[in-house]
């Protein structure tokens, strides 16, 4: 989210989860029920809420479980293209 807001950072990828309002704290309840509040919610600075919507990058990437598998990391690779740069060898 922070990283976002810099003008030299370029995100690329996808967007993200959208989990990130933090550890909840629980309050057990009688019959074994709880209740959750997250200790934080995060902004974008627009004010937009990132949980459940995540934080979109600039720039998608494509990666499958396929990719993956085959050991390639398709975001990895864009990275470092971007940067005029080989990525590390196996």
């Amino acid at each position: 989210c922070e990283m976002a807001e810099l003008p030299q950072v370029e995100l690329v990828g996808d967007t993200t989860l959208g989990a990130a309002n933090g550890p909840p704290v629980a309050w057990l309840l009688p019959e074994s029920w709880y209740a959750t509040c997250p200790e934080r919610t995060v902004l974008r600075p627009d004010t937009a809420v990132i949980e459940s919507h995540g934080i979109p990058p600039g720039v998608v990437v494509d990666a499958s479980e396929e990719d993956f598998q085959n050991g390639v990391d398709p975001v990895l690779e864009h990275a470092f293209k971007c940067l005029g740069a080989q990525p590390p060898g196996p």
